[in-house]
C-alpha cells in the first residue's frame, strides 16, 4: 500500500512530534472515513485494494503542506495588478 506513494510526495521532518501529530491527524481522518477504529481495523485486515486507495488518499492530505499564504500588501499589489503597470 505505501509502495504506491512516491518519495517525491512524502516530506517529513525528523521531528517526533511532527510525525506524532501527522499520525494522530491521519488516525482520526480514517476513523471519520470508515465509521470507528474497529471498522478502520477490519478495513486494514482485508487488504482491500479499493479502501487501499482511500486510505492512500488521506496520507497524502495529511502529508501535504498548504501553500503559504501571501503577505496582505503582496494580495492587495495583486488584485489591483500593481497599479496597472502589467498592462504597459
Amino acid at each position: 500500500m505505501l509502495a504506491e506513494i512516491r518519495c517525491a510526495d512524502v516530506v517529513i521532518g525528523p521531528d517526533p512530534k511532527t510525525v506524532h501529530k501527522i499520525g494522530k491527524a491521519l488516525f482520526g481522518n480514517l476513523c471519520r472515513l470508515f465509521g470507528s477504529a474497529e471498522a478502520l481495523q477490519e478495513v486494514l485486515e482485508s487488504q482491500d485494494t479499493a479502501d487501499n486507495a482511500l486510505i492512500i488518499r488521506a496520507l497524502k492530505t495529511c502529508l501535504t503542506v498548504p501553500a503559504p499564504k501571501k503577505n496582505v500588501f503582496a494580495r492587495v499589489f495583486s488584485s489591483v495588478g500593481c497599479f496597472g503597470l502589467n498592462s504597459l
